[in-house]
């Protein structure tokens, strides 16, 4: 009984793999003929980068806003990629410094490749200290926020995270990693965004 229950829980694994493959391919090919809107943007003079990938229709959530509002406060330029569309974007202005939509393709990482190709190609990379890369899969709490800031944007190591999985394999939690300017600058990190 073991035996067939294994070979059916293979089975049943490679056919949703194949599934979920082919409908990736199909959002992939879809995904082609759509254009990423870059819908305001103001200059970047160097300091640390908050880059948020949101999956956000209408309107922004509290918590997202409050987040933001932090983050400003802390001196950050401000930089979202929403995968959906916002009623009235320009009412971020005071809260964001760069927002692009873009079609949803790749998910919370196809907004953070987007987000990092649009600092590199803008030449950010040489100046920034450090960039923190979150997305609103969580909810941001008012509680210790601020310092839970302070704790990511001071730190001297190169890379650290709110949280790390051993699921599958050891990895940071893509939803909040704090990145320091060696590895924003290395090779092999551009590398990783642009393939």
């Amino acid at each position: 009984m073991r035996v067939l229950n294994g070979i059916k829980n293979v089975l049943c694994y490679y056919w949703l793999y194949a599934m979920f493959s082919f409908r990736s391919f199909l959002c992939w090919l879809d995904s082609l003929n759509k254009s990423n809107q870059i819908i305001f943007e103001t200059e970047y003079t160097g300091q640390k980068v908050l880059l948020l990938a949101i999956y956000q229709k209408g309107k922004l959530r509290g918590d997202i806003k409050n987040m933001l509002a932090i983050a400003k406060a802390k001196g950050m330029y401000v930089f979202c990629v929403n995968t959906l569309t916002l009623k009235d974007a320009g009412e971020l202005r005071d809260l964001v410094d760069c927002y692009i939509e873009r079609f949803n393709f790749g998910r919370d990482f196809g907004s953070y490749k987007l987000g990092f190709l649009h600092m590199y190609q803008r030449g950010w990379h040489k100046t920034c200290p450090r960039v923190l890369m979150m997305n609103d899969s969580v909810f941001y709490s008012k509680v210790k926020l601020e310092s839970f800031f302070d704790k990511l944007l001071s730190t001297q190591k190169e890379v650290v995270a709110a949280t790390e999985t051993h699921e599958v394999q050891h990895h940071l939690g893509a939803f909040c990693i704090s990145i320091g300017e060696p590895i924003i600058r290395h090779k092999l990190f551009k590398n990783f965004w642009t393939k």
